[in-house]
């Protein structure tokens, strides 16, 4: 009897020694998932910083597409942007562009569609303007939209279609969304983080983030 006491005290001691072991582990697993997702943070967050100096290089800029090509003028596009820019009632002379050019000249079709412009302005204020002005092109074949990073525009059009978000889009580099009725300002996936909001990583299409979240 005392040899069946003793074994049963054994075993429980084993029991015991093996929670505690479990529960160490546990722990550890605990802290190496909360370390993880700081590391993560940290990944997007100087991802996004990298981001950010690219977007404010384009602070100036504004894309516009549906303006048709005409090859056998000169300075076509310059002289297009200022055709826009009284449409819209913008006071806008040939010293207040930057730079104008289309998105991709070796795409250039007579037979396709018309390649976007890419429009750089002296000032600010100027972009602004057309940003402002540019509802007056509703029902037309034209749109004016800002010049947007590629990693900001992807997760723009990501939220354009997410289930959760009601409304979204880009003002002055940053994404505007509708969550639950209420505006929220979208820089990077962080923000999204603080809002709960679910992501999918690979409809994102940033090859990046997605690596970095690939089980």
């Amino acid at each position: 009897m005392l040899e069946v006491k003793s074994t049963v005290i054994s075993i429980w001691d084993k029991l015991v020694e093996l929670e505690s072991k479990l529960e160490k582990v546990q722990n550890e697993n605990v802290k190496l998932k909360q370390e993880n997702q700081k590391f993560k943070s940290l990944m997007h967050t100087e991802y996004f910083q990298t981001d950010e100096l690219n977007e404010y290089s384009r602070r100036e800029n504004v894309r516009i597409f549906g303006i048709p090509e005409d090859y056998t003028v000169e300075d076509d596009d310059k002289k297009q942007l200022l055709k826009l820019a009284g449409e819209l009632n913008i006071s806008l002379q040939e010293k207040g562009i930057q730079r104008v050019h289309r998105l991709d000249k070796k795409k250039r079709s007579k037979a396709a569609k018309p390649i976007g412009i890419i429009a750089r302005f002296v000032s600010y204020a100027k972009k602004k303007e057309f940003i402002e002005k540019r509802k007056k092109l509703k029902g037309t074949k034209i749109a004016v939209c800002e010049d947007v990073a590629s990693t900001r525009y992807k997760l723009y059009t990501y939220l354009q279609n997410h289930p959760s978000i009601q409304d979204a889009y880009v003002w002055n580099g940053v994404i505007k969304v509708t969550y639950k009725n209420t505006w929220h300002n979208i820089k990077n996936t962080d923000d999204l983080f603080q809002l709960n909001i679910d992501i999918n990583w690979k409809e994102l299409g940033v090859k990046f983030l997605a690596d970095l979240h690939a089980e």
